[in-house]
């Protein structure tokens, strides 16, 4: 990334956090735009293609109930211990959700390596499913009740879609859902995990905001500057 900064004529960030680091790598302000998020830009594009998606009836569950998951790290799915952790917050999130998961194959091959993925199947309130198409994704993003996940992408989704996210790994590269959304990054303690959980389930979890310029408009500012310049 370092390189492909010293590379480029233009620099098009999407939050605060970007322009400070170009300022710290001595980039000219002239050549740094804060234009917004271009993830946002496709996820209101295909709005109609989103709610249309079927995905709920399918899978037979309801708006706002059920939780989805994302876990696919090495750190979390690679490892038996960690694996174990898992399956253990699945089933204490059970206790009261529906939780839908889509599994990576590599996932399931290590459950089932780690002599754990008949303890993982027997779960009732599981509904695991394979990786899903966009638009499901999507569909599932906008009418769960809240998200865990070690992913990346999503924790900016769910900022635009005010869903509470828990991302379980020590840091992120889009601070702002932090800062100004409804994420938070917790290491993979269980206790923690529970504590923020019971504060959504409570009301209290914080509610956060939608970041400046993540109004679907972030392509039609980087082709105005383009054209522009």
């Amino acid at each position: 990334r370092i390189l492909t900064d010293e590379l480029s004529d233009y620099y098009f960030v999407t939050e605060p956090s970007g322009l400070k680091h170009l300022q710290k790598e001595g980039k000219d302000n002239s050549k740094i735009h804060f234009v917004g998020n271009t993830m946002i830009d496709t996820m209101v594009a295909y709005e109609k293609e989103i709610s249309a998606s079927m995905v709920l009836s399918d899978l037979g569950i309801g708006k706002d109930k059920f939780v989805l998951m994302t876990m696919h790290r090495p750190a979390t799915v690679d490892n038996k211990i960690e694996l174990e952790k898992l399956i253990q917050l699945i089933e204490y999130v059970t206790i009261n959700h529906k939780v839908v998961f889509p599994i990576h194959p590599r996932t399931i091959k290590n459950a089932k390596e780690f002599g754990l993925y008949e303890r993982m199947i027997a779960n009732k309130h599981l509904i695991y499913t394979e990786p899903l198409d966009y638009f499901s994704f999507q569909k599932l993003v906008k009418n769960c009740e809240f998200i865990l996940t070690d992913s990346g992408g999503i924790q900016e989704e769910s900022t635009y879609r005010q869903k509470p996210c828990l991302t379980l790994r020590p840091n992120t590269e889009r601070p702002v859902t932090v800062d100004e959304g409804t994420n938070t990054l917790l290491d993979f303690d269980l206790e923690e995990i529970k504590t923020y959980i019971r504060q959504i389930e409570e009301g209290v979890y914080k509610k956060g905001t939608v970041p400046a310029l993540w109004d679907g408009k972030a392509t039609e500012r980087i082709l105005s500057v383009l054209v522009n310049s």
